[in-house]
C-alpha cells in the first residue's frame, strides 16, 4: 500500500519511506494475529519463552529477528 500511494523523488526517498514504515509496523502497530501485540513485542515474548530458538537476543532495532 505504501508503494501504491506515494510518489518518490528517487531511490533514496523510497528506501527511507520503506524503512520508516517497517519501523512503524514492527514497533507501533499492534496486530490482531499477534493478540494485539506488535511484532517486536511478540518476538521478545518468544525469546523469553524459548531462547534456544535464537542465536541472539532481539533488540529494539529496525531489523529485529532471528539470525539465520
Amino acid at each position: 500500500d505504501v508503494l501504491k500511494t506515494h510518489r518518490f523523488t528517487d531511490g533514496q526517498d523510497m528506501r527511507q519511506t520503506i524503512e520508516r514504515y517497517v519501523h512503524l509496523y514492527n514497533h507501533q502497530l499492534p496486530q490482531s494475529a499477534l493478540h494485539s501485540r506488535t511484532p517486536i513485542q511478540e518476538l521478545k515474548r518468544w525469546y523469553d519463552e524459548k531462547p534456544q530458538l535464537f542465536h541472539r537476543q532481539p533488540r529494539d532495532t529496525n531489523r529485529p529477528g532471528c539470525v539465520t
